[in-house]
């Protein structure tokens, strides 16, 4: 069978690119090699923290189109996708002016907050002596209905979607022509986009590319609240991001009743094939990792029982730098690769849909291309 476009990987990253690509009138391929939904990736769970602060401009410069997206999906889905229940950033002075002056170049609304601010207002949060700003457009995408509702609008508009096929090869032939073997069948289309997450390595080397990517296994913990209520979105706590020595995040009660998600993006490289065979020295980084989160959920969340509930784990994808590679094979052309996401990549997934779309189809993508090519890391991959 031939197409205009074929995407392999259908996480949050193929799913708004294949959207992307229907819209531009195209005939599109899906395809996913675990049956899907599943939880071997990166796009999995239920919540995702949505915001506009970001120290990279390059990044804050994305979010008025991704906010704008969502919501557009949101409405055609007629579901709700994105809990506005604003976003608490707490660190030292230096991080919040960081984060003050994107939200007053936005124009986006906000509230400064003391110390003595944040826990008379969030008597279940204890910033110590830092400092916060509660960004009010901010929130939570609610993650597995944002997957549902893009494989929805996928399969309305007529794309066509197989999963449980696992791609063997890109065959490229000429500069509009790539043959696409899987374990079931071979296709063909003019433009090849990759958003294979963890195992793209594994469909470039042939292609005698080596991206700098580490699959890395994170953790998602869950505590038990003490007072659930209070920890609720409607009933006005916040996400949080507690900046420091790590890098913590934590998400209202949305996905386990009684249960808040506090956790942090530091994890163990692993094979993402078999991602819970871990050394005894892996094991005892990842509980070293465990140690230290808990320790800061009984310091700066007093309104949780210090003891993990629940810990569910994901892949993480990484670059060297934590941003995206989003750029064209050097060679073949109409050899797209997507790849870097973990972290922060899901809330941005309609512009990164887009732009790997336009690349696709050969056109300027409307955001600046040099922060994601692969070329900055040309000295320490085989590019």
């Amino acid at each position: 069978m031939s197409f205009d476009v074929i995407v392999c990987g259908a996480g949050v990253q193929g799913l708004w690119t294949a959207n992307y690509l229907l819209q531009q009138g195209k005939k599109v391929l899906l395809l996913e090699q675990f049956p899907w939904p599943h939880s071997r990736g990166s796009s999995h769970g239920d919540s995702r923290i949505t915001r506009y602060t970001y120290p990279t401009s390059h990044h804050s410069k994305m979010m008025p189109e991704a906010f704008k997206k969502w919501a557009e999906l949101e409405k055609k889905a007629k579901t709700q996708l994105f809990v506005n229940c604003g976003l608490l950033a707490i660190g030292d002075q230096n991080k919040v002016d960081t984060v003050l002056k994107i939200l007053k170049e936005g124009q986006i609304p906000h509230d400064c907050l003391s110390a003595l601010d944040i826990k008379q207002k969030f008597p279940d949060l204890d910033s110590g002596d830092l400092i916060g700003v509660l960004e009010k457009t901010a929130g939570v995408l609610k993650a597995k209905h944002c997957l549902f509702a893009l494989q929805e609008a996928f399969l309305k508009d007529g794309g066509s979607f197989q999963d449980c096929e696992k791609v063997l090869s890109i065959q490229p032939v000429h500069y509009s022509l790539v043959k696409v073997a899987t374990n079931k069948s071979t296709y063909s289309a003019k433009s090849v986009v990759l958003t294979c997450g963890s195992w793209i390595n594994n469909l470039l080397k042939p292609l005698d590319i080596t991206l700098p990517i580490k699959p890395t296994r994170v953790e998602s913990v869950y505590w038990k609240a003490k007072n659930p209520k209070r920890l609720q979105a409607d009933s006005g706590f916040p996400a949080t991001i507690l900046y420091g020595k790590s890098h913590i995040y934590s998400t209202p009660i949305i996905e386990y009743p009684g249960l808040m998600k506090v956790s942090c993006h530091f994890g163990v490289v692993t094979d993402p094939d078999r991602r819970d065979a871990l050394s005894e020295k892996v094991l005892q980084v990842a509980e070293s990792h465990r140690e230290t989160l808990t320790n800061i959920v009984e310091t700066n969340y007093p309104g949780l029982h210090p003891e993990p509930a629940i810990v569910e784990s994901c892949i993480y994808s990484k670059t060297p730098d934590e941003d995206f590679i989003l750029d064209r094979h050097p060679v073949f052309k109409n050899i797209i690769i997507g790849a870097g996401f973990s972290g922060h990549g899901f809330k941005m997934s309609p512009v990164i849909g887009r732009i790997l779309g336009d690349l696709a189809l050969n056109r300027t993508p409307p955001y600046p291309m040099h922060h994601f090519s692969m070329s900055r890391f040309r000295h320490k991959s085989s590019l």
